[in-house]
């Protein structure tokens, strides 16, 4: 029997998705020329859910053994200061253009109300929040990149993390992570 066109399109799709995830990303990855320290810092500003997360994760999986340390010392200390402190300052920054904008909440398409609640936060409220967000997200990728990276031992913190009582924006990421997943790339 002559193999048809349709049989070689569905034989080549399954020897495709049959592939390690990081075999079929290395000619199109725009992370596999970073270096370990630039790869690392792009993994944890990131925030998860982007279109080329397949290809960061084939490239964080493929240093798995640099980036691990790297990750486990992101995830104990949080951000860097320097980057807590350039978050604070475009923080005050966009904070002083907000409030800029709300002198005419019309031009923004805000009610009144919007706009008096919007008003009444305060600077310090808008940047530590901001701050607190970095923290999060930055600890969150830190998590995620000891699940990809780090074996039993990634899983094992990712699951301890879980299981903490109080409800937090870490713990519900590392119940999401155990519940879905990372792509091929965590299989």
């Amino acid at each position: 029997m002559k193999p048809t066109t349709t049989t070689k399109a569905i034989a080549a799709a399954v020897l495709v998705l049959s592939m390690p995830a990081a075999a079929v990303a290395q000619e199109e990855s725009p992370f596999l020329g970073l270096s370990v320290a630039d790869l690392a810092q792009t993994w944890l500003l990131r925030d998860c859910g982007i279109e080329d997360e397949p290809l960061l994760e084939a490239a964080v999986v493929q240093h798995a053994a640099e980036l691990t340390p790297i990750f486990r010392i992101a995830w104990e200390e949080g951000p860097p200061e320097r980057l807590v402190a350039e978050t604070r300052q475009q923080a005050s920054e966009r904070f002083a253009r907000n409030r800029a904008a709300l002198r005419d909440p019309e031009s923004l398409g805000l009610s009144s109300e919007d706009a008096e609640r919007a008003s009444a936060r305060t600077a310090e409220d808008f940047v530590a929040r901001s701050v607190q967000s970095l923290e999060i997200g930055y600890r969150t990728q830190a998590l995620r990149g000891l699940f990809l990276t780090a074996g039993d031992e990634g899983r094992a913190l990712v699951e301890q993390v879980a299981r903490q009582q109080e409800e937090s924006a870490l713990a519900d990421a590392a119940r999401l992570l155990l519940k879905e997943g990372m792509g091929a790339t965590a299989q």
